[in-house]
Parts: C-alpha cells; structure tokens; sequence
C-alpha cells in the first residue's frame, strides 16, 4: 500500500479530495440542458417521466451523437439494449406529439 512519508502530507491531501470537480457530471448537464430546450410544457413533462437511463441515452445520443457502441460501452450493456432504449423514448415521443 502507499502510504505517506510525511503526516503533514495526509491533511493537505485529505482536504484536496473535498475539493468538488470542475467538470460537471452527466446527470448535472442532462438537468440543465435539455429542458431550456423543450418547447412546450408538456413534452418538458414527458421528458421528466423518463427513468434517468432513458434520459441519459438519449441525451449522448442528441448532442454528442454517440452511437449505440459508444453509449453502451459508456453503461457497460449490450448495444442491443441502446438500441431499445432509444426506440421506446422515440416511440413514446411520437405518440403524444404526432
């Protein structure tokens, strides 16, 4: 195991760790992007009724033009699985919009 040579270093790297990212996460991104987006009140809802995997696919799908390899690799599942994923949130918006 590594362990440190001098005390002092384990406080100064104990209080680096608390510092948060500057990158933001995907979650954090999704939330603010996609809903400035939607332009009327119900598809902003039928977004939001989407689970978070749904959400997130379609969204590396959208604005970073992922393929069903890329976005699968990225969720550690199957292709396939994307590939569905994407279909049924299409299908969904489809209905309800026409």
């Amino acid at each position: 195991m590594d362990q440190s040579i001098n005390a002092e270093d384990d406080e100064s790297s104990m209080r680096g760790d608390l510092i948060p990212s500057a990158e933001i996460s995907l979650d954090d991104a999704i939330v603010q992007e996609v809903p400035d987006l939607l332009p009327t009140k119900s598809m902003n809802q039928t977004y939001q009724s989407f689970s978070d995997i749904r959400k997130n696919v379609m969204h590396l799908y959208t604005f970073f033009q992922f393929n069903d390899h890329q976005i699968s690799e990225k969720f550690s599942c199957a292709p396939q699985n994307v590939s569905k994923t994407k279909r049924r949130a299409t299908s969904r918006r489809r209905k309800q919009y026409g």
